[in-house]
């Protein structure tokens, strides 16, 4: 559980039917564990890493608009947390510009 100053922000995407759409949505969740906001959608993107990191860089928005700062992300996206770690991304794909989006967030 976050600490009473913090705030956890859950994050997940799918894949929609075998198609080009990919499903989204961010919870986030005070130190009891209640809903705090939320955020749903879907979007066209070429994989669903792209997806995760879309919704990803939506919650970390959301977050930031409603004025929390100290955050914990929860995703089940083993890749997207790795790419997210590794500072040394080449920039040559969709997924490296969410990628770049969310570092300067966390900036």
């Amino acid at each position: 559980h976050p600490t009473a100053d913090s705030i956890k922000l859950n994050c997940d995407a799918s894949n929609m039917h075998n198609s080009d759409i990919v499903g989204f949505g961010c919870a986030i969740r005070d130190n009891n564990g209640d809903s705090q906001r939320g955020c749903t959608g879907s979007i066209q993107v070429s994989s669903v890493l792209e997806g995760e990191l879309f919704a990803i860089y939506k919650g970390l928005l959301l977050t930031w608009e409603a004025g929390f700062k100290e955050i914990y992300c929860e995703t089940d996206c083993h890749e997207a947390y790795v790419l997210l770690k590794d500072s040394n991304i080449p920039f040559c794909s969709q997924e490296s510009v969410l990628i770049s989006r969310i570092q300067n967030i966390l900036l």
